[in-house]
């Protein structure tokens, strides 16, 4: 049976069914493993400046969509989220470390901002992600291409490769002042396959991502 089923506070409390978005103060420093776990009826989640690691199974199965990670956050620990609803994320660039199948089964997740300092992703942890997801990562080293593709997703999702210009974020020939209206605007011939990517992408300022 699941180890954490017992002790997951979310299946307990007698406010499980009312409870929807949760904002955690920022003299919160640190959330246990399992702390949302199955959280059924939460569909969005804040966390503090402060917190710098997410524990294992901390949303395993729970129904966020959408969570606020925090600037000082350097570590998500495998199965964080693992299971759970989120339909897009937003890693800040203070992540260094994303653990095996961090992400993993998270069937609805269609975007993956990708930080720009992560050194170490663990296998699995975009596989089973959402088919037509894609994953927006800086336009570094072809290896970080490869390996971000083929062993964290399976190969089997579409990588988007982009460049900073100031605060600009630049696809091709096109500038776009946020994350936000790149992801909505990429043309088509800018989605790459990890085969292609692999010949694309820039050789200098590269970043070797390391498994654990």
């Amino acid at each position: 049976g699941d180890t954490y089923y017992s002790t997951a506070p979310w299946l307990t409390s007698d406010y499980n069914e009312d409870i929807q978005k949760v904002l955690i103060s920022e003299n919160v420093q640190n959330i246990s493993e399992a702390g949302f776990y199955l959280a059924s009826n939460v569909t969005e989640v804040i966390l503090p400046e402060g917190l710098t690691k997410i524990p294992e199974h901390a949303f395993t199965a729970s129904h966020i969509s959408g969570i606020t990670l925090p600037n000082t956050l350097t570590d998500i620990s495998s199965c964080a989220f693992d299971y759970s609803s989120l339909e897009s994320i937003t890693i800040p660039n203070s992540v260094t470390t994303i653990g095996t199948s961090a992400f993993y089964s998270c069937t609805n997740l269609k975007s993956v901002v990708l930080s720009d300092n992560v050194t170490s992703v663990g296998e699995y942890a975009f596989t089973s992600i959402h088919p037509q997801a894609k994953i927006y990562c800086q336009n570094t080293s072809t290896r970080q291409c490869n390996t971000l593709l083929t062993d964290a997703t399976g190969g089997k999702n579409k990588l988007v490769l982009y460049t900073k210009q100031g605060s600009y974020y630049v696809v091709g020939n096109q500038r776009y002042r946020n994350l936000e209206n790149m992801q909505k605007d990429i043309p088509a011939k800018r989605i790459y396959t990890v085969e292609e990517a692999s010949k694309v992408a820039g050789k200098k300022n590269s970043i070797i991502i390391r498994y654990k």
